[in-house]
């Protein structure tokens, strides 16, 4: 007689997305970044787990993404999130990090003749407007 096996196959993904994946990202102080860990199981019955970490000791979130806004030198290190998967009462865990290196910025000064007054200006950085006169 024959033994019926089975055999149980899964795909565990991680993605920590940070504009374009590098395992070192460079940002400069008061800049916002944002983190995303997508982890594909092997059932989308099955809910998975989230862990965040930083410089492998403080948890820092417990879901599939999260943010800093105005990074500061303190923030930097190295940022893992950890995926868990239960299947069959048995974990499934997959790893990834990313090291953020964060870089004092500096400031812009500009100057710009015109005939105009008050001066009107666009700041494709913060997504905003306003006018300059004095």
């Amino acid at each position: 007689m024959a033994e019926k096996c089975s055999v149980l196959s899964l795909l565990l993904i991680i993605f920590v997305s940070l504009c374009n994946s590098q395992k070192v990202q460079v940002i400069y102080e008061g800049q916002n970044i944002a983190f995303y860990c997508n982890a594909t199981g092997i059932s989308g019955l099955v809910p998975v787990h989230y862990q965040w970490e930083f410089d492998n000791r403080v948890l820092i979130a417990s879901d599939d993404h999260f943010s800093i806004r105005n990074i500061q030198k303190s923030d930097e290190g190295e940022y893992k999130c950890t995926a868990t998967q239960f299947i069959n009462n048995e974990p499934v865990v997959a790893v990834e990090s990313t090291f953020i290196s964060v870089r004092k910025g500096t400031a812009l000064q500009f100057s710009v003749p015109t005939n105009w007054y008050p001066f009107t200006y666009v700041s494709k950085e913060q997504k905003s407007t306003g006018r300059i006169s004095g």
